[in-house]
């Protein structure tokens, strides 16, 4: 298709959520101009002294910052928290996306796919959607790693409501993510996790289900519970396991310590398909992973973790998609030292210098321990 030059590039809005294309990567970007006003109280960087006299050089840590998360607090937009005693889940004061002008919007993807073969130069699309806050507990001190079993299992619970709710209203895609820690651009540090619901399916979802499709297509079966059995049956990468879930280190690992979460005994789309029992032995799983990557460096561990799911709308009940986690956690050598994704990892493909079966051993070793911060038995 031959491009007019002199199509004129489109205007955009800016002060609404939307999508844009890069036909170099075959990328979409999501622009959230709402999101620059939202609340900091997480890491800031500093800078280099102009001079040894400059008083900008004292980077003052303020202590004092309230906590906008925690029971019965304001939050900026001016709604009170209720003194909630377990999760905790209201919409984010400052979404990425913008708000639906009426009932469900339909397949945005689609729309993306027909507005890039328009104008494969200036490619956009709308990005709406709803965006919401779960808080883990009451507590701004208590990380998942820390929490009872039954009060993982209510977080557990929590994710399952929404993706039911979201699926329900005719959205397309949930993505549940948690970024712990300052390190992970974590911008409020009492426990939570986001979701992030959208009338789009992301560029990074869309290529999993490719991929899961793709092999299903060639081989009948599905990618990841064929992968899992080769690795239970290997037993060099997986760190921790139970009766119906795996956490490993992926062949692919990309992250030093990066692992992949998912259910083994059966085919799961979705987290509001899990039964009470697998509920439990998730929460099982989720606990002691933690627990290992808190024991690798002792320290309160960061990471960015995520759940891909069955996109909400599929046909067909997703015969070739299986449920799966992420964890992607920063640190490389110590609890000051992580890793950077920059250079060539950047620009051109990621590389890692720890090998993924030296990774899974180090995290075996530590799951094998109490938590760090409980006395230990001697």
């Amino acid at each position: 298709m031959l491009i007019a030059q002199d199509q004129v590039i489109p205007k955009l809005p800016q002060d609404k959520s939307h999508r844009r294309y890069n036909p170099l990567t075959q990328e979409w970007v999501v622009v959230s101009p709402n999101r620059i006003n939202r609340p900091w109280a997480g890491a800031v960087e500093k800078t280099s002294p102009a001079s040894a006299g400059d008083p900008t050089s004292q980077a003052s840590e303020d202590s004092t910052k309230p906590n906008a998360l925690a029971p019965g607090s304001t939050r900026s937009s001016g709604v009170v928290n209720p003194f909630y005693e377990s999760t905790f889940t209201f919409p984010n004061d400052f979404p990425a996306f913008s708000a639906r002008s009426g009932g469900a919007a339909g397949d945005l993807s689609e729309d993306a796919r027909k507005a890039q073969s328009a104008d494969p130069l200036f490619a956009w699309a709308p990005a709406t959607g709803e965006c919401y806050v779960t808080c883990f507990h009451p507590r701004p001190d208590l990380t998942l790693a820390l929490m009872t079993h039954e009060e993982v299992i209510n977080v557990i619970e929590e994710w399952a409501r929404l993706t039911r709710q979201c699926a329900d209203r005719g959205f397309q895609w949930i993505q549940i993510f948690e970024n712990r820690g300052e390190i992970m651009g974590c911008s409020n540090p009492h426990p939570h996790c986001q979701a992030w619901v959208s009338d789009f399916i992301p560029t990074r979802a869309l290529r999993s289900d490719y991929g899961q499709e793709d092999y299903y297509s060639r081989h009948g079966s599905l990618l990841l519970l064929d992968y899992v059995k080769r690795e239970l049956a290997a037993n060099e990468r997986i760190v921790v396991t139970n009766a119906d879930w795996v956490v490993l280190v992926p062949w692919w690992a990309a992250w030093p310590f990066e692992c992949l979460i998912l259910p083994f005994r059966r085919h799961i789309c979705r987290l509001d398909e899990l039964t009470p029992e697998e509920q439990s032995t998730l929460a099982d799983v989720m606990s002691r992973i933690l627990v290992a990557y808190d024991n690798l460096f002792k320290t309160s561990s960061p990471y960015s973790f995520g759940w891909y799911q069955a996109p909400l709308q599929l046909s067909q009940k997703a015969v070739y998609w299986q449920l799966h986690g992420i964890y992607l956690p920063p640190l490389l050598r110590s609890a000051t030292v992580k890793k950077h994704m920059v250079g060539y990892e950047l620009l051109a493909e990621v590389q890692r210098d720890l090998t993924p079966e030296r990774a899974a051993h180090l995290l075996r070793d530590a799951a094998a321990r109490e938590h760090y911060s409980k006395p230990q038995q001697r």
